[in-house]
């Protein structure tokens, strides 16, 4: 799946800041233009780049749906939140934030017209894409110390099958 995902976004990796498996199964963007700051709605020229993307990126998880149990978008936000916000007040703020950036690009991607109109990619989606914020639980770290603008991003975080596969044949071997 990495391969594949590498393979059809090589021409994309330096234009929309992606990260492909570099981390797991993940395409990341890090972009500071991928939402305005402190706003929810993803910027104009994040949806012309989802435009792009996730039509390509559905085909390939399309063929690797077998393989594939989850697709989880994820929102990710750095510490920092509104001024004279406290610490715990800024968490709650960037959970909020978070949240509705990673359901708003849910959004956004599957009412594309390429993903609305092929009945098996909405039925995969609503099976098993979900939107999840998480606030600043997730950093990333240049050094001990926070790299603010790399924490600022959408995450598309793929877990596979191969978990429950493993335990079937653990459950197969002990039967025997």
């Amino acid at each position: 799946i990495c391969s594949d995902l590498q393979r059809e976004f090589a021409n994309n990796i330096n234009e929309w800041s992606l990260q492909i498996c570099e981390d797991g199964l993940v395409v990341r963007f890090q972009n500071e233009s991928i939402f305005p700051p402190n706003d929810s709605e993803p910027s104009l020229e994040f949806q012309q780049i989802l435009t792009s993307f996730y039509p390509r990126f559905m085909e390939i998880i399309w063929e690797n749906s077998e393989d594939i149990s989850e697709l989880r978008i994820e929102g990710h936000t750095s510490s920092e939140g509104l001024p004279q916000q406290n610490l715990f007040q800024a968490y709650l703020h960037n959970t909020e934030l978070s949240q509705d950036r990673s359901r708003n690009v849910m959004n956004f991607v599957l009412s594309l017209p390429s993903i609305t109109t092929n009945n098996e990619y909405m039925t995969w989606s609503f099976n098993n894409a979900t939107a999840h914020g998480l606030s600043s639980s997730e950093l990333i770290l240049a050094g001990n110390v926070e790299d603010r603008e790399r924490s600022r991003r959408v995450e598309f975080r793929l877990a596979t099958t191969a978990q429950e596969n493993l335990a079937g044949l653990v459950e197969q071997l002990n039967a025997d």
